[in-house]
């Protein structure tokens, strides 16, 4: 496992550590879990227009009985 260090400030890891705790959580779980949820979310976001571009160049859209229908479902 790799450590990382971060520097705050006093305020910034009062900050931390408050939001931390309302979550049952340490300062250091708290930070890797708010990290990992901001490259979930940049990832999605970034999934998401990938799909509205593609949608825009072919906006082709089917309803749920023709994609059973088209499955033999």
């Amino acid at each position: 496992m790799e450590i990382i260090k971060v520097s705050v400030t006093d305020a910034e890891h009062i900050l931390l550590q408050n939001a931390a705790q309302r979550k049952g959580l340490t300062i250091s779980e708290f930070i890797r879990q708010s990290a990992l949820e901001t490259v979930e979310e940049a990832s999605d976001l970034l999934a998401f227009k990938k799909a509205e571009q593609e949608f825009k160049r072919d906006p082709v859209t089917y309803s749920t009985a023709e994609v059973k229908r088209q499955l033999n479902l």
